[in-house]
């Protein structure tokens, strides 16, 4: 319980504040000496009634007694002024005089008691002095206001309220203030006294109403109280038959309701939901009593809230009322509570030293004062800002603890909030350079809230529990003081009452109410110190100090600056304008301020600057004060091709020392590190990094990383499974927009090396959607339409072929479906195919006029933050009509406004993003007013005004009337009175300043004039700030208005810079409400000639393949420069419209403002303060290799060459050869350069032929079986190519039929094309074939590599045979699948066959890649070698193989140290990271090294959720298993954490397999006999199950996980009887089990059976197709590889005694069209396949046309009837002649959106998509394709299924496809 604190008065008055209600007024007060408090408990003290006698209370060991109601003879009382009357003893100890009349009101008593009449005592203690005030009379006069003067009177009204008085008053004196006039006429009023409330009720009935409004006069003057107080109030009472509301209040009492008073009864018969509406309430309860009508919130209601009361409301006559009512109401909190206005801290010497604090419903308060010594204030900021509370016992003492009184002022309604102050004066004198924490808090004792005793649940009695005071009472005490800290800080940090109950800590009738989150704090200090400080991102730093109260600067201001372990970093001190200007070698954190005994202290952390979120201040971040540009040689990479990037480091202030290392970074597209590269070394500041990613790496958008200094570059690196184009496609538009009567282009192919692509097939799609329409010049109008919303639309707008010339005109006629809001933007695939079917794209996008002329609206500008307007005035709305090239339409145009009131929306509730979606079906939104105006020249004005009581959200939407476009702004109108209030309630908006220069940029030289509004008598501070630091600054005096300041543009301002302008007010000016600082930044660009270079490049426009080149680089001007050069293949970069890395227009955007601003204006007590939202200024592996050793096809071998950089010299030239590959197209030479601050770029563009060439077109992979139509096109360039003659060859996985050999003829120069008719045998490998076209001494060559991949799954055959001690067994075998794809191993055990070969094959071809696949595929390898006798090979490929896992799970890695699902997810899967690092300890621990960290941050994330782990109904079933694992595998890396373990043993409902796991933990922690305890006696039977997500388990999993524990724990002969059963479900072949439980289930057998190997000798010779060998062994398992490929034969001889168990495996892919097809369950999972048109009509993919597009759309349903189904794969691998066309490399998706998908992996043939379903959910996915190339194509199997569970999927088997000309 909260100690019950009873001090004296006298016992702290030298210390406490003296409290003043609102006057805050001082009186001389007689202080008794604390040494009374042996004989003197208790006495008479404050301001009490004149009706009040006076009385002292003994203390319990004064040895008197007495009788009650004693008269006492002797006179021991004298008062000053005199009192007569008599004393009496009112109990044994307490004495009180009665006085014989009422005490002087507001008159000072000062008594003597003589003490030593009434008891024997020290001379020193005979007379005790003390004094008392009597209250001032008052009175306050509340008013009820009007109502029907019963349910049924239309044409009578009553008016009530009531007088409160300050002191007990005669009840004729009381009646005589208020008087009531009415049409001349004295009206009587009814009187209702309460005279121990203080409180009098007053009615006047009777009120006529007349034909017209009249108005009721109440007057009120407190003469007869001898009060100086009159006032007049007049009342309107309204006319009979004036149905209308006459006012809203919040009520609080009894219960809190809005109260709605009309002027006429209310029908009882309608229901009044929805008529009466609270702002952002539901639910709400009504009661109607005459005309009155109660609204009731379901739950409490704080704040200001808007009402609307609605026009079908009917009174007692069905009269319905005549308009539409709203206002605001605010609803105070009168729960009991206490307050501190504001946020200041600061409390300057100009003001008294008081502290205002405000409380409601409470008579009296607990004030705890802790002084926060000043040498402990570093130590203090360290936890807190200057208000903060934490960790205040390690610098802080209580000082004082005291409760005040509130109720001595008998005038004051404490049911009301008040404010009340503390004087603080002689306390902060003590110790000006301390902090003060002032809390105020209250007990239940205190409250005024009237509770009953059924719903008061720990009600206790005053005489019971005791009060914290008594009534006119101070109090001595024995009590523990101030200095029993323990006790003061237990209750101070966590104060909750006895029998606290959570659920009751809303009800001010319980005692869990009454808890330290009610009470208020405050810190004090007082300085007038003021402090600015600037610093720059180099740690360059000026800081301006000056005096608070009159902003004049101060002087030799001594400035220590500490950093965060309170160590001086820097000391210096302020120069004769309070500056100091020094830079500092790392970041500081606090500033402290020292003159004299005053002290300032300014925090210097990033979160404490001031908010620049406001302003203007976006651009690049500069950083550490460098710079830095980051390019690659191109715009997309495949995965595989080796990536080129250079970083050109600036440093113009030379803070880096020279050759300073950089790092790069390349994290994949979940964010998980890839690779680190460090380059020592630069040439004239240009690093260069090529590194290259695998083949078998994921797709999507890369990041490029560099480290350098402390700060930080990036570039996305996009790595798709990309084709380069052989085409150049041009697509020309003229003008800038596309227009709605069809704007006529013209589309245009070529080559790549220059000739014309005559005939070729084109397609041009387009695909449309919203997108902001803005014109030049009309920045600040809205030209969109908020209420229509329109949804992409997909037009083909070209489909034909090229003429003789290579292009064809084309019509961007593009019909809407539905109307638009405004511009729209066109995105353009365009495509042109080749006559084999190959094709190249191109992506652009273009604005989209689909109206001639639009119509444009301007609100005139409100609020600052807001945008408030304000009612009750006229404002102009500027609409503006341009055509769609943006220009005024000349003469007159009429347009229509419409004026709507639509649904409230705070402003802050979501920007400019206004939902109008359903504007139409809102009942709510009211057209308030339509009108036609005519614009002159297109331009005009309408006039809005919005009267009160009219507030709300408003909706301007015009329409153009001709062109029919429409376009809105929605705007925010309110009372003046409401708006002053928001800026109080948000003063951020306050603190802003606005100013303006002349211009927005300049060159260097010019002059910079800025216009500063500012109010007289005060000063600025002017700071020139750039991207890293402070230029310069200066003071300037303001002036009256405005005042205006000139500087010149230098150099060093380039490319911009922020002029800051912080302005103060003396603290105690009052002749304006601005704060003492409001502070504003503007931008200022200027721009320097001399940073641009130009360099030149020579080099021949057309050169040959396999030719040495040359290429030379100059610069313009002569001048030194140093550069890269990158010459690369127009087809790559025509993929992404790649231009020339531009660095100038990097190094040269405008920068971020780098200078954070912090000062401690916000702290001031009497300014004004914000805390607003901090916002940062913003700145601008090797893979598990599933298929080692097998060669795959490299198809697109990228043309790049890449060198660099070097250094020119001034005036020179540079020559560099290179050679180019056997590559025919254009390339383009790149030449970026820099040199001390100037940059620039070149490019030329060269094409790659030679007079005879030929391209062949062929698919990106193969299949067997296949055929198709190989095209190859021959170009005769040259008038000597009269003919040629083209030969195929092919490597023996092709066959050629028909022709190998066709000639060609070239009447005049251009091309051919032959086609060649290819055969796929039916086996797999790399495809290779040779194109020689030969003409003369002319001859070209093209070789293509394909790899020819057999799509369909492995399937597995097993023969197996029991042979017993000396016996033998022969069988014979055929291969399984196709050739090429076959394996066979013969397996030989001594325990029940685990079926090694079949299981160990499924988790190493698993085609999916999550983190437990990834550990599944690679962990039972690890301990492979303790099951079975490896060859060395074999260890060598394990070793490989381990390793690459171990790099692979890097990707895995979270920022918490766990690992996700998928490669480079957000948050770690918690199984996941138990089992990939189970793997890694294990890894470790046999010897492999592990990249730098991963371990370790996995051991932290490990110990963090140990230790913070516990039940909850999230992770109840299965959370166990998983913190046991966790912590088994801590114990495991030698980190145990008993703590956790302990915990979770204790958990009473652990599961066996949980202790199991647990038990294991406790064995490798030392801890044998727990260990043991917890499994005696323990079952290993698991009930059966299957998990598709959490641990991904099985029963068969978690016996696995006991047999490793038993193994752990020497129980062998149990282990031994569970390795059996486990192998012998292994053994099993119809049997499926996920990889989590077959790879666990090997790895515990390897591991028992690795150290166990007692008994299992096996002795064997064998005969495999003639060869003999024996086998003499003591491992478990013994594998012998057969010949796959072929027939075969075996024979085996058991020469020993052991029983083996004896498998022949055979495994192989079945050919296209042979494979067996799976089993359907709809009922389980329904997956539907269909093909669409890119329109959604169906179609037939059994024969399609060449270079059509379509949808292969999927369509997975989970009926609902197993739960959710997690972790879902879907496969879909398409035919070789289809084309993916990856929409997230052309970014034009919208048309083809799927459903959310957890990862997606984009291939060259195929596509994995992951997912989860919720029940009776449906997901689908769409993938875009191309027909692309000629021939029959297989098309494989769809499958989907859950990745843990085999029962749940769904299949749809292959088919054969063609595709036809």
């Amino acid at each position: 319980m909260y100690p019950k604190i009873r001090h004296a008065v006298l016992a702290s008055l030298f210390c406490v504040a003296v409290v003043c209600l609102y006057s805050a007024c001082r009186t001389t007060k007689k202080e008794p000496s604390t040494a009374f408090a042996k004989y003197i408990e208790a006495y008479t003290a404050g301001i009490i009634s004149k009706q009040s006698a006076i009385r002292v209370h003994l203390a319990g060991q004064a040895n008197v007694t007495h009788t009650q109601n004693e008269p006492v003879e002797k006179q021991v009382f004298d008062f000053s002024p005199s009192i007569k009357g008599k004393t009496y003893w009112i109990d044994a100890t307490t004495i009180e005089f009665r006085p014989d009349e009422n005490l002087q009101p507001g008159k000072q008593y000062n008594a003597k008691f003589m003490l030593d009449k009434v008891m024997e005592v020290p001379a020193d203690f005979k007379t005790f002095e003390f004094s008392f005030k009597v209250i001032q009379p008052s009175f306050t006069v509340e008013m009820n206001g009007l109502r029907a003067a019963d349910n049924s009177s239309l044409d009578r009204m009553s008016f009530s309220g009531a007088l409160f008085t300050a002191d007990a008053e005669q009840p004729q004196d009381i009646e005589k203030i208020l008087t009531a006039t009415y049409q001349g006429k004295k009206l009587p009023i009814t009187w209702e006294h309460n005279a121990a409330e203080h409180t009098s009720k007053y009615t006047i009935n009777n009120i006529q109403r007349h034909n017209s409004a009249t108005n009721l006069a109440l007057t009120w003057n407190g003469a007869p109280l001898k009060v100086d107080k009159e006032g007049k109030e007049t009342i309107e009472v309204p006319a009979v038959g004036d149905f209308k509301v006459l006012n809203t209040k919040a009520m609080s009492e009894p219960e809190q309701h809005l109260l709605v008073q009309f002027s006429d009864p209310i029908s009882m018969a309608q229901s009044l939901e929805g008529l009466i509406s609270i702002s952002g309430q539901s639910d709400l309860r009504y009661s109607i009593d005459g005309s009155e009508v109660k609204v009731y919130a379901p739950n409490r209601l704080e704040g200001n809230f808007s009402v609307v009361i609605n026009e079908g409301i009917l009174n007692i006559t069905d009269k319905r009322l005549a308009s539409n009512y709203s206002a605001n109401v605010n609803f105070e909190n009168t729960l009991p509570s206490v307050s501190i206005p504001g946020k200041g801290v600061i409390l300057p010497e100009s003001n008294k030293m008081v502290m205002p604090f405000e409380a409601v419903n409470l008579k009296a308060v607990d004030v705890n004062i802790i002084k926060i010594y000043e040498n402990n204030i570093p130590q203090y900021l360290q936890q807190n800002d200057l208000n903060g509370s934490q960790e205040l016992r390690r610098v802080g003492k209580p000082v004082v603890q005291k409760t005040i009184r509130l109720d001595n002022d008998k005038s004051l309604n404490l049911h009301k909030k008040n404010r009340f102050f503390l004087d603080l004066d002689q306390l902060i004198k003590t110790e000006p350079g301390a902090i003060y924490r002032i809390t105020i808090g209250f007990r239940r004792d205190y409250a005024l809230t009237a509770c009953n005793a059924d719903n008061t649940p720990a009600a206790t009695s005053s005489e019971e529990e005791g009060d914290g005071y008594e009534s006119d009472y101070g109090y001595y005490s024995e009590h523990k003081g101030v200095d029993d800290e323990d006790e003061f800080w237990g209750n101070y940090d966590s104060y909750y009452p006895m029998g606290f109950r959570w659920d009751e800590r809303d009800n001010p009738c319980s005692n869990s109410y009454y808890n330290k989150d009610r009470w208020s704090s405050r810190n004090i200090m007082s300085s007038n110190i003021g402090l600015t400080a600037k610093r720059g991102n180099d740690n360059s730093m000026v800081v301006a100090v000056t005096d608070i109260r009159d902003t004049k600067p101060l002087m030799a201001v001594e400035l220590e600056l500490l950093d965060f372990q309170n160590q001086v970093i820097f000391k210096t001190k302020s120069d004769g304008d309070g500056m100091a200007t020094f830079d500092l070698k790392r970041k500081p954190y606090l500033l402290i301020a020292k003159k004299g005994s005053e002290r300032g202290y300014l925090k210097l952390d990033d979160g404490s600057s001031l908010p620049l979120s406001r302003f203007d201040v976006k651009g690049e971040e500069v950083q550490q004060g460098i710079k830095g540009f980051l390019y690659g040689e191109r715009g997309v990479w495949r995965p595989g091709d080796s990536i080129y990037l250079t970083f050109i480091l600036e440093d113009k202030d030379k803070k880096l020392p020279a050759d300073m290392p950089v790092t790069l970074e390349l994290y994949n597209p979940k964010g998980q590190l890839y690779k680190r590269i460090n380059a020592n070394s630069s040439l004239n500041g240009f690093y260069n990094f090529a590194t290259a990613t695998q083949s078998e790496d994921i797709t999507g958008s890369w990041l490029a990383k560099v480290k350098v200094g402390g700060a930080t570059f990036t570039k996305n690196v996009r790595i798709e499974t990309v084709k380069p184009n052989r085409l150049k496609i041009k697509m020309d538009f003229p003008g800038n927009a596309l227009s709605k009567s069809g704007t006529q282009g013209t589309l245009t192919a070529m080559w790549l090396f220059g000739a014309t692509a005559q005939h070729l097939k084109a397609k041009v799609d387009v695909n449309l959607t919203q997108q902001k329409t803005s014109f030049k010049g009309f920045q600040d109008f809205s030209f969109d339409d908020p209420v229509t919303r329109f949804e992409a639309e997909n037009k083909t707008i070209f489909e034909g072929s090229l003429g003789d010339n290579g292009s064809a005109p084309v019509s961007a006629n593009i019909p809407l479906g539905k109307p638009a809001p405004g511009q729209l933007k066109a995105n353009f695939e365009v495509k042109v195919f080749e006559p084999g079917g190959d094709f190249s794209i191109d992506n652009f996008s273009l604005p989209y006029n689909p109206y001639n002329a639009y119509v444009g609206v301007r609100m005139p500008q409100g609020d600052r933050t807001t945008g408030m307007l304000l009612t009750d005035q006229s404002h102009q709305v500027d609409i503006v009509n341009v055509n769609d090239e943006g220009r005024l339409i000349a003469g007159s145009r009429e347009v229509q406004v419409e004026l709507y009131k639509v649904r409230w929306r705070w402003w802050w509730d979501g920007g400019d993003a206004d939902d109008y979606s359903n504007f139409t079906q809102d009942s709510y939104n009211q057209l308030l007013e339509k009108s036609v105006i005519t614009l002159n020249n297109g331009k005009g004005q309408w006039s809005l005004r919005i009267n009160s009581p009219e507030w709300g959200r408003f909706l301007i939407r015009v329409k153009d009337l001709q062109s029919g476009h429409t376009a809105g702004k929605s705007v925010y109108i309110d009372y003046p009175g409401w708006a002053e209030r928001m800026q109080k309630e948000n003063p951020a908006e306050a603190a802003m300043l606005v100013f303006t220069s002349d211009k927005t940029s300049y060159k260097t030289g010019d002059e910079i004039t800025l216009t500063i509004p500012s109010s007289e008598g005060g000063r600025g501070l002017v700071s020139i700030e750039s991207g890293s630091k402070v230029l310069q600054t200066e003071w300037i005096n303001t002036k009256k208005g405005q005042t205006t300041y000139k500087f010149k543009a230098t150099k060093t301002m380039a490319p911009n810079i922020y002029v800051n302008v912080s302005l103060l007010q003396p603290h105690a000016q009052t002749l304006n409400d601005l704060p003492i600082r409001m502070y504003g930044t503007i931008p200022i660009l200027v721009e320097d000639p001399q940073t641009i270079l130009k360099p030149l490049i020579a080099m021949p426009d057309k050169l040959k393949p396999e030719a040495e080149a040359n290429i030379t680089v100059s610069e313009a001007s002569g001048k030194a420069m140093t550069y890269t050069i990158a010459i690369v293949d127009e087809g790559l970069l025509d993929l992404t419209r790649f231009k020339t890395p531009d660095p100038h227009s990097s190094f040269y955007a405008r920068e971020a403002l780098g200078v954070r601003t912090w000062d401690l204006f916000d702290y001031v007590i009497g300014a004004w303060g914000v805390d607003m939202d901090r916002i940062l200024s913003i700145g601008g592996d090797e893979g598990l290799n599933r298929n080692a050793g097998a060669a795959k096809a490299n198809r697109f071998k990228p043309v790049v060459k890449y060198m660099g950089p070097f250094y020119l010299k001034s005036g020179q030239k540079q020559t560099h050869k290179f050679k180019l590959p056997p590559y025919i197209g254009s390339v383009k030479a790149m030449v970026v350069a820099g040199q001390d601050g100037a940059y620039g770029q070149a490019e030329k563009t060269v094409a790659v032929k030679k007079p005879l060439m030929v391209l062949t077109s062929a698919p990106r992979v193969l299949g067997p079986s296949e055929t198709m139509q190989l095209p190859v096109t021959v170009f005769g360039l040259e008038p000597t190519v009269k003919s040629a003659t083209v030969t195929l060859t092919t490597n023996p996985l092709l066959e050629v039929v028909g022709e190998r050999t066709k000639t060609v003829s070239f009447p005049m120069p251009g091309e051919q094309i032959v086609y060649f008719d290819v055969k796929v045998r039916p086996q797999v490998g790399v495809a290779k074939i040779k194109v020689v076209a030969a003409s003369g001494r002319e001859q070209a060559e093209d070789d293509v590599e394909l790899q020819v991949r057999n799509p369909n799954p492995f399937i597995t055959n097993v023969e197996e045979y029991t042979l017993e001690g000396s016996k033998g067994w022969s069988t014979n075998y055929t291969p399984v699948g196709m050739a090429g794809t076959n394996t066979a191993v013969l397996e030989v055990s001594t325990i029940p066959s685990l079926n090694l070969g079949k299981r160990l094959q499924f988790l190493i071809s698993y085609p999916h890649g999550c983190i437990e696949q990834t550990t599944s595929g690679v962990f039972p390898q690890l301990v492979l070698n303790q099951l079975m006798d490896l060859k060395e090979s074999q260890i060598a490929e394990i070793d490989r193989n381990v390793k690459a896992g171990i790099n692979k799970l890097r990707s895995f890695q979270t920022s918490d140290g766990g690992f996700a699902y998928w490669p480079g997810g957000a948050t770690a899967d918690e199984w996941g990271t138990n089992y990939g690092g189970h793997f890694l300890v294990e890894a470790q621990a046999r010897g492999y090294s592990m990249p730098v960290g991963l371990l370790d941050q996995w051991k932290k994330y490990q110990r963090n959720k140990a230790n913070t782990w516990a039940p909850n109904t999230t992770n109840f079933y299965g959370g166990d298993l998983t913190q046991a694992y966790r912590l088994y595998l801590l114990a495991l890396a030698k980190v145990p954490e008993l703590g956790a373990m302990n915990r979770l043993k204790e958990f009473r409902y652990i599961s066996a397999p949980a202790k199991w796991r647990l038990a294991a933990a406790y064995k490798l922690a030392g801890q044998q006999e727990v260990a043991n305890s917890l499994v005696a006696g323990l079952t290993t039977d698991v009930k059966a199950y299957n998990q598709l997500g959490g641990t991904f388990g099985s029963d068969l999993r978690d016996k696995a996980m006991i047999l490793e524990t038993e193994a752990i724990l020497g129980q062998t002969a149990k282990a031994n009887a569970l390795t059996r059963e486990i192998a012998s479900k292994l053994s099993q072949n119809d049997s499926w089990y996920s990889t989590q439980t077959t790879a666990y289930s090997l790895i515990a057998i390897a591991k028992f059976t690795g150290t166990n190997k007692g008994g299992s000798k096996m002795n064997f010779s064998y005969t495999i197709n003639g060869s003999k060998a024996t086998v003499n062994s003591n491992s478990v398992v013994s594998q012998i590889p057969l010949t796959a490929n072929s027939a075969g034969s075996i024979a085996i001889n058991n020469s020993g005694s052991n029983m083996l168990y004896v498998r022949v495996i055979s495994r192989g892919q079945p050919e296209s069209g042979s494979e067996p097809a799976a089993g359907n369950n709809p009922d389980i999972l329904d997956m539907q396949v269909h093909y669409l048109t890119r329109e959604g009509h169906p179609i037939d993919p059994a024969s399609l046309r060449q270079g059509e597009d379509f949808v292969a759309s999927v369509t997975i349903r989970n009926p609902g009837k197993r739960g959710y189904y997690e972790q879902m794969a879907l496969s879909q691998i398409f035919p070789s002649g289809w084309e993916i066309l990856n929409t997230r490399l052309m970014g034009n998706d919208s048309t083809n959106r799927s459903s959310p998908a957890t990862y997606m992996d984009i291939r060259d043939d195929r596509v994995y998509t992951y997912f989860n379903v919720e029940e009776n959910r449906s997901r689908t996915y769409n993938v875009l394709l191309n027909a692309a190339y000629l021939g029959r194509f297989y098309l494989p199997a769809t499958s989907c299924e859950a990745m843990y569970d085999n029962t749940i999927s769904a299949f749809t088997p292959g088919r054969w496809v063609e595709v036809k000309k």
